[in-house]
């Protein structure tokens, strides 16, 4: 009978201790690295995310800090989550990397979120970027999380996607947010961004002009973001994917001096109104439009191939800015 007790004990704590500690194979997530086909959000039903991420092998993930990896222009989100895997099973912390693709999210409704169409405002609950505040509930829900926020990294439209979501979303639980070399802008001017070529003047996407966020409350809340401008010194290449209409050019001829302008023209705005600008400039030397560069802050050839370590990483890096600056 004591056999049976015991045994019946023990069969009752592995259960609690595998409950607590170990994803089931039938939930969304699990250890290491995997994918989800996210359709729970209900405006996007039709618009499924396959998310790529990873939990690391050993330590409670429920504790663990949440990234968000937002792809670029590729939608390769594969590779831009292994740019973190290391540093994540390492460190302990979760990575999400949403994969948008371009067949049901075009530029519109991908780097710019869905604010507009065909130069009409669209309904707030339409924007792409409820789906990341979606996405973080869903996991919570599925892994017992106690994050209360999350960071977020974005390189080339994945730095346009996260530096419009700081803008369009003040409410989301987003903490530290890094937005690398995109190929434009949205300025915060309430009046729209001017031509540097005509008399034109832009509204959403290079500007705030002609949505809801064209109000001072928004933009004060915009500066108060914990947010890096990060930039390769090298990202000076007009390569097929700089955007070169007009709009982009009135911003700067290249990624790095959009994003000198950008910076420079958001904190004398705040400085004129007396606002708090929690953002920094970080400029990556010798790194031109490279995600891994961007993450580790440099880059070393080996036999001319482009090699990464997880202990070799500079105070300018995406990972320092993260998950190391004070």
């Amino acid at each position: 009978m004591l056999h049976k007790i015991t045994f019946s004990l023990l069969a009752f704590l592995t259960l609690g201790i595998t409950q607590l500690y170990a994803l089931q194979p039938e939930q969304p997530y699990h250890r290491g690295k995997g994918t989800y086909v996210f359709t729970e959000y209900a405006p996007f039903k039709e618009r499924p995310i396959t998310l790529h991420y990873y939990i690391p092998t050993k330590g409670d993930y429920r504790n663990m800090p949440v990234l968000f990896v937002i792809h670029g222009q590729s939608r390769a989100a594969a590779d831009y989550l292994q740019a973190w895997v290391g540093f994540a099973e390492r460190d302990g912390f979760v990575v999400i990397c949403p994969r948008y693709i371009q067949e049901l999210y075009p530029s519109w409704l991908y780097q710019f979120g869905g604010v507009t169409y065909k130069g009409e405002l669209q309904p707030r609950e339409t924007w792409t970027y409820n789906t990341v505040e979606a996405i973080f509930d869903h996991f919570k829900k599925h892994t017992n999380s106690t994050a209360e926020v999350y960071d977020m990294f974005g390189h080339s439209a994945g730095g346009q996607f996260v530096h419009r979501f700081a803008l369009a979303m003040p409410e989301s639980r987003a903490n530290i947010i890094v937005a690398a070399n995109p190929s434009t802008w949205t300025f915060p001017l309430i009046d729209g961004l001017p031509c540097k070529f005509s008399d034109k003047v832009y509204g959403w996407g290079v500007s705030v002009k002609g949505t809801p966020m064209a109000n001072e409350e928004t933009i004060k809340k915009f500066f108060a973001r914990k947010l890096y401008v990060q930039v390769g010194t090298q990202d000076i290449v007009a390569d097929k994917q700089l955007a070169v209409s007009l709009d982009a050019r009135s911003q700067g001829e290249n990624r790095y001096e959009r994003a000198r302008n950008f910076y420079q023209t958001c904190k004398k705005m705040a400085k004129k109104n007396g606002w708090e600008f929690n953002w920094q400039k970080i400029e990556v030397k010798g790194i031109g439009h490279d995600t891994p560069g961007m993450v580790y802050g440099k880059s070393q050839l080996v036999d001319g191939k482009k090699q990464y370590s997880i202990d070799d990483y500079t105070k300018t890096s995406a990972y320092y800015l993260i998950f190391k600056k004070k």
